[in-house]
């Protein structure tokens, strides 16, 4: 047997003893379990082949500083198993030849949905790019793993779920009102825009392109400010290279899907930056539970290594009118205490309450941040941290980096 084919063997017979492991566990616990935060990652291995693995973590197990790093030892590992796997558990792992890389993570419901990308590998080009579906709820699926409709008979309704194409890398994918949005661009600059609804059909429907013609693409996908979701509304930011420091703010309402998309009256730019400080940033949106016409929004400063935190007034019509800045939250020391600390990619989810939970990427090492804030109607804004976990991968020379997807509470 070949080096490439014993390496994959390895692989999936970790895999699997990994994904038994869980089983076990999640048969063990309660009728009413607490949500877990799901943890998705894209990796990049040695000679260009792409990863994609789920970790999850009890939310409870959030809201304990602890300082040591847990080692996470992943299926592409030589090493001895770890005990992280009562803090940090894999779900799913998925890798080869045929899965592209700088695919986007989004869900549907219960599911973790896995489209777009494109092969690292050249001559892969011209091979068809699958969507994987990963079914969070065991009562579904009691073997959770990526499925996809490709190569996959007589696949089940809920992984019916067609593939994005033609080359897509990195769509921006949520969920409004049951139907899975995607936000992309090829490699040519174009945008486009899409929505996949289960109940009517399995195709992916255009909507009404963005009002310009071509877009920034990077190697890793569409170069969007940021995307967001407000109630019915999808908001883009985009940087007008005419003027530097100023973004177009670009919003489509999707209960009102023949509407074409309109640009909103631009707010001082020295307010909107504090926002969206990075060209690449994404930003987790939040209901007040007294104020309909007023939303928090989280995002972070790569630069100055600070989560911002910003006001969003909204017009009669649910359209952003004023934004601005309130806080600035800095990271545990912990974080920052590291060799050269810089978070190379983040992402965000709301836990519940006004409880709100940061991952980032840092070389090797995933960290967790947890925090829970309080906003008075006077407008002022306080911070308690909750907790925060260290986890360094264990890569044995193979692993050449990690990006997070995104992370999702199911």
């Amino acid at each position: 047997m070949g080096g490439g084919a014993s390496f994959r063997a390895r692989a999936k017979k970790r895999a699997e003893e990994s994904r038994k492991a869980y089983e076990a566990r999640e048969r063990k616990k309660p009728d009413e379990a607490e949500p877990l935060l799901y943890l998705c990652t894209f990796e990049i291995y040695h000679e260009g082949l792409a990863g994609y693995r789920v970790q999850v973590i009890r939310l409870s197990d959030l809201f304990i500083p602890s300082d040591t790093p847990i080692t996470i030892f992943g299926p592409k590992s030589q090493a001895p198993k770890s005990n992280s796997t009562e803090v940090l558990r894999q779900v799913a792992f998925l890798d080869g030849e045929h899965v592209p890389g700088h695919m986007g993570f989004g869900v549907l419901g219960s599911r973790i949905v896995l489209a777009g990308g494109w092969f690292l590998n050249p001559w892969m080009r011209h091979k068809p790019k699958p969507t994987y579906v990963l079914e969070t709820d065991q009562s579904v699926e009691p073997n959770p793993r990526f499925i996809s409709t490709r190569g996959t008979p007589n696949p089940k309704p809920p992984y019916m779920i067609p593939e994005l194409e033609p080359e897509k890398p990195r769509p921006w994918m949520r969920e409004i009102d049951g139907k899975l949005y995607a936000l992309s661009g090829d490699d040519m600059g174009y945008a486009a825009f899409e929505v996949f609804d289960p109940k009517t059909d399995h195709v992916w429907a255009p909507l009404p392109k963005l009002p310009i013609r071509k877009l920034p693409i990077g190697i890793d996908g569409l170069s969007l400010s940021s995307c967001a979701v407000v109630g019915t509304k999808i908001l883009v930011t985009l940087t007008l290279d005419s003027r530097v420091g100023v973004v177009e703010i670009l919003c489509f309402d999707v209960a009102h899907p023949e509407r074409s998309w309109t640009t909103l009256e631009e707010p001082p730019w020295w307010q909107f930056h504090s926002v969206f400080p990075d060209f690449y940033n994404e930003v987790l949106v939040l209901d007040l539970e007294d104020d309909d016409c007023e939303k928090l929004l989280f995002t972070y400063d790569f630069e100055y290594c600070q989560i911002r935190v910003s006001s969003m007034k909204l017009s009669n019509e649910g359209e952003p009118k004023c934004i601005q800045p309130l806080d600035e939250i800095d990271l545990p020391d912990e974080f920052k205490n590291l060799d050269d600390f810089l978070a190379t990619s983040y992402s965000c989810a709301h836990l519940g309450g006004r409880r709100v939970c940061f991952s980032f990427v840092h070389l090797l090492t995933l960290l967790v941040f947890t925090f829970e804030f309080s906003y008075s109607t006077s407008g002022i804004f306080s911070v308690k941290a909750l907790g925060h976990r260290l986890f360094e991968y264990y890569s044995n020379e193979e692993l050449r980096s990690i990006d997070l997807g995104g992370c999702f509470v199911l």
